[in-house]
């Protein structure tokens, strides 16, 4: 009983500290507020805005570390370095805007921030073979928008392999048409270098985006050079057909490339299910020569950025073992 009464507690010591949040948002951008609480408002304000978390609330016990300690000890340090006509003055402003808009302010780019740090850590930890492909990714219906930007960064790293990162700018050139531009390379301990460049032409056939097929296609002209290999052309055209029935998302890819006269059948494809809100689980299936890997996958939409995570496990003869993928997609 004493136990869940310090927690109640807590809980309510935290949750009165998270109501300054909106003041201290104001009060980081007033004159009269001391620098070393406009960077502390700043950070706190940052990452208590963010949709997710540095330290996710699934793990036990230490998943409630910040939401309980860490975001309302930060709050309370920095309004004891707020002057009280200040945040008087931000406290008013908040309130103003709570009944304006009924709803706290989102900040995505510490989302991206966090994000990019579980990539980090996950790529750090990741030991074992070669090199995986520099795009690891099932193609659906996700297209930019007419007149519309995006810039994807793709990273992934096998065991034993260098880290592999590839950022792709998009634009929509039309109405269900996008041209995308690639810069794949390899980073090692002591040295990185670039694996050529890419360029894509993706078209997805208009469809209700809510159920039922799509189709499509992607062409994509590339010149590549991986791992001190002679540089060579490659073309690959790839089908994109998909279905979506209830929760449930079915996409496959039954691609074909063409390099140094020699064709390959690498076809993917992906199942993934809606758990929650915006948010998919599912596996991820590709095949290229000699190389099979499957995917546990995570898809997730913050604002207008996408995210994919997924831990890869190669098999029947495959040379990567272990494989850790994301994708991030900021749109623009």
């Amino acid at each position: 009983m004493a136990d869940s009464t310090g927690v109640a507690r807590l809980k309510a010591w935290a949750a009165r500290l998270k109501s300054e949040l909106i003041a201290l948002w104001f009060a980081r951008s007033h004159p009269d507020t001391p620098l070393a609480a406009k960077l502390m408002a700043a950070l706190v304000v940052a990452y208590a805005f963010s949709p997710i978390d540095l330290i996710p609330d699934f793990i036990p016990v230490i998943g409630y570390l910040d939401d309980l300690i860490l975001v309302p000890l930060g709050i309370y340090l920095t309004l004891r370095l707020i002057p009280p006509h200040v945040l008087a003055d931000a406290r008013i402003k908040a309130d103003a805007w709570l009944a304006e808009r009924r709803t706290k302010p989102k900040n995505y780019w510490m989302a991206a921030i966090i994000v990019a740090v579980w990539v980090l850590a996950g790529l750090l930890i990741a030991t074992a073979v070669l090199a995986a492909p520099n795009e690891i990714k099932v193609l659906a219906d996700e297209l930019a928008d007419y007149r519309e930007s995006t810039l994807e960064t793709h990273a992934n790293k096998a065991s034993r392999g260098p880290l592999q990162v590839m950022p792709e700018y998009s634009y929509g050139i039309w109405r269900n048409w996008e041209l995308s531009f690639q810069l794949p390379f390899a980073a090692e301990r002591d040295s990185v270098r670039t694996n050529g460049y890419r360029g894509e032409l993706q078209y997805i056939a208009p469809h209700d985006d809510a159920a039922g097929a799509y189709w499509g296609f992607n062409i994509e002209i590339a010149s590549v050079s991986r791992n001190g290999e002679p540089q060579q052309w490659n073309v690959e055209a790839i089908p994109i057909l998909g279905y979506r029935v209830e929760r449930w998302h079915l996409a496959a890819n039954p691609g074909a490339s063409i390099s140094s006269g020699k064709t390959s059948f690498e076809p993917s494809a992906k199942v993934a299910y809606r758990a929650f809100a915006r948010n998919y689980f599912g596996l991820e299936h590709y095949h290229e020569p000699g190389s099979n890997v499957l995917y546990a996958v995570w898809d997730g939409k913050i604002g207008k950025s996408d995210i994919n995570l997924g831990l890869g496990r190669g098999y029947a003869g495959a040379p990567d073992r272990w494989v850790l993928k994301m994708i991030y997609e900021f749109a623009f």
